[in-house]
């Protein structure tokens, strides 16, 4: 099964909300692959 899992920085440390925390996902965005290889350079 594949899963995204988050981890929220913002949270204090021990927070239980710190990690697994989606909502720190919304801040992906898609890139095309030419970009993609221009990272792996």
């Amino acid at each position: 099964m594949d899963r995204l899992m988050g981890y929220d920085p913002t949270e204090p440390p021990g927070s239980p909300y710190a990690m697994m925390n989606s909502s720190v996902m919304d801040e992906i965005e898609e890139i095309s692959e030419e970009k993609a290889k221009e990272f792996l350079k």
